[in-house]
């Protein structure tokens, strides 16, 4: 009996630990960045309320992705740093850049278009976004 204890309590342990096969769910807290008033760029507050995100692997690739929660599209490919069967890192690229620490549970999101492209409009609008993910 007690050696089926210790063997369900690793079991549980090393489940728990694991980053093969888990999803985080990433709710956005903050975001600051930049906007156009009157021709001048100037700081704005943005609303995160919907913001969130999942980071979960690819069953076809092994790989991890990042995606807008709910969104159909696949998201886009991430890279992982740290231990190589236990990355606690993942920097994911596309227009939207994101920086995500699993051991943490916090995340940094970014959008680096606009201001650099000289037009001086709210199309683009360059801003940073923080939060905190959750294991499910």
């Amino acid at each position: 009996m007690p050696k089926l204890i210790g063997l369900v309590c690793i079991s549980i342990v090393l489940g728990v630990s694991s980053v093969a096969n888990a999803t985080w769910l990433c709710i956005a807290d903050k975001s600051t960045g930049f906007t156009v008033e009157n021709g001048t760029w100037v700081t704005a507050r943005f609303n995160v309320a919907d913001d969130k995100f999942l980071l979960k692997e690819d069953p076809e690739t092994k790989t991890f992705r990042w995606q807008e929660f709910g969104d159909k599209y696949k998201g886009f490919p991430c890279k992982a740093f740290g231990d190589k069967d236990e990355p606690t890192l993942f920097e994911c690229s596309s227009l939207i850049h994101a920086l995500i620490n699993v051991k943490t549970l916090r995340f940094m999101t970014w959008y680096p278009v606009g201001y650099v492209d000289g037009r001086d409009n709210n199309a683009n609008t360059p801003y940073i976004a923080i939060g905190r993910c959750s294991k499910f």
